[in-house]
């Protein structure tokens, strides 16, 4: 580890974190959570459906279970759930597409479909569980990816996020099927232009903020920061 501390001149983290492990001298460094490619122009108006999104790794670690359980226990056959990943938990996820109807498994598609049906949701949820240690050293990509699809988002406060994201996205602070179940039932009730001011306001804030310009932009100037000796 020392080696490695000492044969480098500034880092380049995802997370503030990751400082404690790889940057113990303290050498100078940013952090970039990730970057968007992302369209300026506003974008153009989807027909929403009454579903929610889950995207990513079917995992315990990610809250499958309770977001299962929290949809199916809000009883609301109208609205589906579409769940669209691998992993070890996807038997589960069958099992519970075969007993609810409106609980609907697309398993792995291509990126660019999975993009366009973010856009047709009213809502995306990401329940990770916070409580993980690795969590504080790790930034999903899927976040950045939720909040540019103009779609709201309910995120749980990862110790890897940034603060300023919680104020463009819905936090779920209960990490429960009981606090799904409440927070989804809570949202469905918003008038669907409200949930949508929400959604643009974490797009621009993605293509003002993390956009490849934007990241790219702080890379070079800490890059020639570090050249100059960190001046």
């Amino acid at each position: 580890a020392s080696l490695l501390d000492n044969s480098f001149d500034g880092y380049i983290l995802l997370t503030e974190a990751m400082n404690e492990i790889v940057n113990k001298f303290r050498k100078p460094n940013i952090v970039i959570e990730g970057i968007a490619v992302i369209e300026e122009e506003e974008q153009k108006k989807t027909q929403k459906k009454r579903a929610i999104l889950y995207a990513g790794g079917l995992t315990h670690d990610n809250g499958i279970e309770i977001l299962l359980d929290g949809f199916v226990e809000m009883d609301q056959p109208e609205t589906e759930l579409w769940i669209y990943g691998e992993g070890p938990l996807e038997d589960l996820v069958k099992t519970y597409a075969a007993k609810h109807p409106n609980v609907i498994f697309q398993g792995i598609r291509p990126h660019e479909e999975i993009l366009e049906r973010e856009k047709e949701a009213k809502l995306l949820i990401s329940p990770r569980f916070s409580n993980n240690e690795f969590t504080k050293y790790s930034f999903p990509s899927k976040i950045i990816e939720y909040m540019s699809s103009g779609t709201p988002a309910i995120l749980t406060r990862l110790p890897g996020i940034p603060d300023e994201y919680f104020d463009y996205v819905y936090v779920l602070n209960d990490e429960s099927a009981s606090g799904v179940k409440k927070m989804l039932t809570e949202l469905l009730l918003i008038h669907q232009k409200e949930l949508d001011s929400k959604g643009e306001k974490a797009r621009k804030y993605i293509y003002e903020h993390k956009d490849s310009l934007q990241q790219g932009r702080k890379i070079i100037t800490f890059v020639r920061q570090i050249g100059r000796g960190g001046k």
